[in-house]
């Protein structure tokens, strides 16, 4: 063998080899049984998401009992900003009753409001509410006029998952603001029941 053959097998052994870099696996995602893109119990997202990934949407019906009472149906739609919190609107509808002047009133209530969410876990959340309604009031039994109230909902919620994308809610919400003019102003808790798809 030449000494140039030598040289040229001495060469290529001590040669650093190429290698292919790998990700680092996080413990929280080796625990849940997750790879590189797993972590905790919540989907990442954001990543080459498509927006429609992160929008929600639902409704509910709300009930409440006390010295006035009501039930509404409220329409929502929500935006994930990250997998535990997320913003959204509602509307609402509501028929409320309450007995006055030696009679029962009915008036008709519509409202507007802006939520945000954030899920402790998948099965609970915390809710906080801001928003405005409008009512017939009534100042004698045959009079009345419409009045505009701000509230704040203050609570939390349970989560079920009934299908592949889709959530039974159940909401308990407290009004703290108890404007004068508010027909939440017993306070009692607001039960709200609903579903929820992507949410």
């Amino acid at each position: 063998m030449t000494v140039g053959a030598l040289w040229l097998i001495l060469t290529l052994s001590l040669a650093p080899q190429a290698t292919v870099p790998t990700a680092p696996i996080s413990p929280l995602a080796s625990a849940a049984g997750g790879g590189p893109d797993s972590v905790g119990a919540f989907p990442q997202e954001g990543r080459g998401e498509p927006t429609g990934g992160r929008i929600y949407w639902g409704g509910s019906v709300r009930v409440r009992y006390g010295r006035t009472s009501a039930i509404g149906v409220y329409p929502m739609v929500g935006y994930k900003i990250t997998p535990p919190w997320s913003v959204g609107l509602r509307a609402g509808y509501e028929f409320v009753w309450w007995e006055r002047f030696a009679r029962t009133l009915t008036s008709h209530s519509f409202a507007g409001s802006a939520f945000s969410r954030y899920r402790i876990i998948p099965q609970a959340y915390l809710h906080a509410e801001y928003g405005a309604g409008n009512y017939e009031r009534y100042s004698s039994a045959t009079e009345s006029d419409r009045v505009t109230y701000p509230f704040l909902f203050l609570g939390g919620g349970l989560s079920q998952r009934v299908g592949r994308n889709s959530w039974f809610l159940v909401e308990i919400l407290y009004e703290v603001l108890q404007d004068r003019n508010s027909p939440y102003d017993n306070g009692g808790p607001v039960i709200t029941l609903g579903f929820g798809v992507g949410f």
